[in-house]
């Protein structure tokens, strides 16, 4: 499944510490997201989903994210459709191997190009 990763204003990854949570193209927007460190060496430290700009907030407060944001923590997001999102979900953790592991959610995986493969 091919998705559009969202990037920030100027076509950059947009930095956690900075990016605005409720700006009207996120609101309400549902999806995956990925969080990293690293311009052009990606280590990932969390995917997730949900409400983006509740995920937004709910990292950007999170300490061991934060522990992180001296070397710069991105963000990028997918809208997808409810029943995709799960699917998606266990590919990224598979995929990606994120360094805040969330349990495996033991459904069929669906593929999706990486937000650095757009």
């Amino acid at each position: 499944m091919k998705v559009i990763w969202y990037k920030c204003k100027g076509d950059v990854w947009c930095y956690l510490d900075k990016v605005i949570a409720d700006h009207p193209s996120i609101a309400g927007l549902k999806g995956v997201y990925v969080i990293w460190t690293g311009e052009k060496d990606q280590k990932v430290l969390r995917v997730g989903y949900g409400t983006i700009s509740e995920e937004i907030n709910s990292n950007r407060n999170n300490l061991a994210i934060r522990a992180f944001f001296h070397l710069g923590v991105l963000i990028s997001w997918a809208e997808l459709p409810e029943e995709n999102i799960e699917g998606v979900l266990e590919y990224l953790m598979k995929k990606l191997k994120p360094k805040f592991y969330n349990n495996p959610l033991n459904t069929k995986q669906i593929s999706i190009n990486l937000p650095w493969n757009n």
